[in-house]
């Protein structure tokens, strides 16, 4: 099955992604979680964190939704990492109402 990049122009906050960075500073290593609204591209949620679990994401998805308070749906897509294939990050887009897509081993997000 292959995913569906496809973004209304008319449209805003219906296809979202996002990926986590890691920045080396001179305290050790800043993990840095993205939102992208992939219509405009720009980022719409993000967290930092001197670490790198399911709560950094969480806290940049949760961001995300409250700034831009989507339509119920909105797809998320992401890589298959185990901060975006955990239990508790299914819960937390289950109760945003945020649809979870994930990739195939290897393959881009933004495409394009």
């Amino acid at each position: 099955m292959r995913r569906d990049f496809a973004v209304d122009a008319a449209r805003v906050n219906t296809r979202w992604c996002g990926d986590i960075t890691y920045i080396n500073t001179w305290e050790g290593w800043l993990y840095l979680a993205t939102v992208l609204e992939l219509r405009s591209r720009r980022v719409v949620g993000f967290a930092m964190a001197d670490h790198l679990r399911t709560d950094l994401i969480a806290d940049a998805l949760g961001n995300a939704v409250a700034a831009r308070d989507p339509e119920p749906g909105v797809v998320f897509d992401s890589d298959r990492g185990c901060e975006y294939t955990s239990r508790q990050y299914a819960q937390l887009a289950a109760d945003c109402q945020v649809e979870l897509s994930v990739g195939r081993t290897g393959q881009s997000l933004l495409i394009g």
